[in-house]
């Protein structure tokens, strides 16, 4: 692959123009304009040591990377691309693999490869880093295409935190630094042997670990009122069948235990005696209720009295 720049950015309504920008930092491929408004589109391209680090927001509904696109590229390279914003579903080598906010998952420029975003588009960073270098760390010897490697906890999280760092602090390093491309290839490889890569099917993670990273998702997101089994599934690569057997062996379904922690963290707040100034209302709606006379119900039968009751008999 041949690099265009090191900051080159596109101008609004351009397409042709975003085109020719990102195949001159990530290489010749297809991509389709989300239809129905003007395209608006983004490419910068930041180099962290020895790492080129590729900054991609665009309206994209697809793109695509073919046997003819790889044919034609000059270099081979492992892409490790983090979600910012949105989400992206990748298929590639037989992977069907969903990416949300923080997530990064592992692309392989020797293998086609098909990304889909939603309607919010393209907020991607994608890391390049030289394939043989990464193969020789790798126990298998093969690139694991696909695998989606959490960033909300764990070795993911590691991951993650040092890449964004990477490309934050890019202008202050030396570009013939080695070893920053050394140590985020390491962080890769021992988030990948960590068994964190995959939620789904015969992923490899154990299903210890793969209850581990659905409840630290439920716990950040417990606050939001959009969360739901669909939405926790969605969010994390997996399918809804497969969230709600993971969850089986707690005894409670996915939305119960949302409720429940729900109801639990209103009453403990209710009794706080820091948040007395708030009212009952404020601190349902901060838990993700969005109806009084709803929360006030499931309230009284989680807990045996009303809020205002509870709030009362606590401080008495």
């Amino acid at each position: 692959m041949t690099y265009a720049p090191e900051h080159m950015a596109t101008e609004t309504g351009q397409f042709e123009y975003w085109e020719q920008a990102v195949t001159g930092v990530c290489g010749a491929l297809s991509a389709e304009p989300i239809r129905d408004r003007p395209f608006r589109g983004l490419v910068k391209m930041r180099r962290a040591g020895t790492i080129n680090i590729v900054e991609h927001h665009s309206d994209i509904d697809r793109l695509i990377w073919t046997d003819r696109h790889i044919a034609s590229a000059r270099e081979e390279f492992c892409f490790l691309v983090v979600q910012r914003q949105g989400r992206t579903r990748l298929f590639q080598n037989g992977a069907d693999s969903v990416i949300g906010p923080g997530d990064c998952v592992l692309v392989d420029s020797l293998r086609p490869v098909e990304f889909r975003y939603d309607s919010s588009g393209v907020d991607q960073l994608s890391f390049h880093l030289p394939r043989s270098q990464l193969v020789q760390r790798l126990s298998s010897r093969d690139v694991p295409c696909g695998h989606v490697l959490g960033g909300g906890s764990g070795s993911g999280a590691v991951l993650v935190a040092f890449a964004r760092a990477l490309y934050e602090q890019a202008s202050t390093l030396a570009h013939d630094q080695t070893g920053f491309s050394d140590s985020l290839i390491d962080l890769l490889v021992a988030a990948l042997s960590s068994g964190d890569q995959s939620l789904d099917g015969d992923s490899g993670g154990t299903a210890a670990l793969q209850r581990r990273r659905i409840m630290s998702y439920l716990e950040q997101n417990l606050q939001d009122p959009d969360l739901s089994p669909g939405r926790v599934a969605a969010d994390l690569g997996i399918s809804i069948r497969h969230l709600h057997r993971l969850f089986s062996e707690s005894g409670q379904s996915v939305s119960d235990w949302i409720w429940r922690q729900r109801l639990d963290r209103a009453a403990r707040d209710l009794v706080e005696p820091r948040l007395r100034g708030r009212s009952i209302l404020d601190i349902a709606f901060d838990w993700g209720f969005n109806d009084a006379s709803h929360f006030s119900r499931a309230f009284r039968a989680v807990h045996g009295r009303s809020p205002r009751e509870h709030r009362r008999l606590s401080t008495v």
